[in-house]
């Protein structure tokens, strides 16, 4: 896939178990307003979710969505210790985005947690 950008971020908080669904409402829903802002009444979202991580350590939250010319991934992960944020920036096509995402992750990314 030409043109596409990775963005990875992590963010170092103490998160009580309480507060970590609404941690991740905010994070999901400032991608959304991001997108919005470059593309006011243009965005379909695709998937979301937040749910707990599949080791038990946490929740990980995932989005897509489409602007015109644009699709973005994200995957994340809220734990007691951090937020981790991986992000795709790819072209209109979403499957081709997906497939390098979906390569990205299980070839090179190794997210470590808690």
């Amino acid at each position: 896939m030409d043109n596409a950008s990775i963005t990875l971020s992590a963010d170092f908080y103490q998160v009580p178990d309480q507060k970590a669904n609404a941690l991740a409402e905010v994070c999901l829903k400032g991608r959304h307003d991001a997108m919005e802002a470059l593309a006011p009444g243009q965005v379909t979202v695709l998937r979301r979710s937040i749910k707990p991580h599949s080791q038990g350590i946490g929740l990980e939250m995932s989005y897509s969505e489409q602007i015109p010319g644009h699709t973005y991934i994200y995957l994340g992960y809220v734990t007691s210790r951090k937020v981790f944020n991986f992000g795709l920036t790819g072209g209109p096509d979403e499957f081709a985005a997906a497939d390098l995402f979906n390569r990205t992750v299980r070839e090179r990314l190794r997210v470590m947690l808690p």
